[in-house]
């Protein structure tokens, strides 16, 4: 179960619990944020990369904790932060995944038993890879070895509208392998409307629809 915890003046953590009796029970919650190696200049001095809500899958006795990195004054473009568990969470190998993007936000992650001997990690969130101010796409990365290694990063919304803003992704796996993902989408404009866009898989994100989304409302 993963969290966020704050307080006055402090930094927000990355906690995450585990719980051997199916939920009825959780043992105390670890830090993953320390475990971070992570780093990005930013106006000539390093800083350490954490993330902020954390989202877990699991699959093949592998834990993997997905999190947008917190955001300081100043700061280049940026990765998604993946976090990797082989001990139930107890310990983590802290990565920098996906495209350099600004507005990092709301990863999904889910975990596929198809695609490979230890599965598929797949993980899909918002970010402006153009890094310009209101605009953000749908990105996608993929694990086939548990969370070591990803795929190059896949843009899943296929508008060519200047500026347009595509945000809230959400993911669902099917027992066949087919991997559907669902975001908001501003690109036609609808004012403070967006419309329900739509993309699937049926390779477990090997390859994407033709690269089309489609319009559900």
């Amino acid at each position: 179960h993963p969290g966020v915890t704050s307080g006055p003046n402090s930094v927000p953590q990355a906690m995450v619990a585990r719980s051997t009796d199916g939920g009825v029970t959780f043992a105390a919650p670890v830090d993953v944020d320390p475990f971070s190696h992570v780093t990005l200049d930013v106006n000539g001095t390093p800083h350490t990369l954490v993330m902020y809500f954390p989202i877990v899958a699991a699959g093949h006795g592998v834990v993997e904790a997905i999190g947008y990195p917190i955001e300081i004054t100043g700061m280049p473009a940026q990765q998604l932060i993946a976090a990797r568990s082989t001990d139930q969470g107890q310990t983590w190998t802290v990565s920098a995944v996906g495209v350099p993007a600004k507005q990092i936000y709301w990863p999904v992650a889910a975990w596929s038993p198809k695609g490979g001997p230890d599965g598929t990690f797949l993980v899909a969130y918002q970010g402006a890879v153009n890094q310009q101010q209101g605009e953000a796409s749908i990105l996608f990365e993929r694990s086939t070895d548990g969370g070591v290694s990803w795929s190059p990063t896949v843009r899943l919304d296929d508008d060519q509208v200047p500026l347009a803003t595509q945000f809230t992704p959400q993911i669902g796996v099917a027992p066949n392998g087919r991997v559907d993902v669902v975001w908001y989408d501003f690109r036609l404009q609808h004012g403070f409307a967006p419309d329900l866009y739509y993309t699937h898989s049926s390779d477990d994100g090997a390859t994407w629809r033709d690269r089309k989304s489609t319009r559900l409302n």
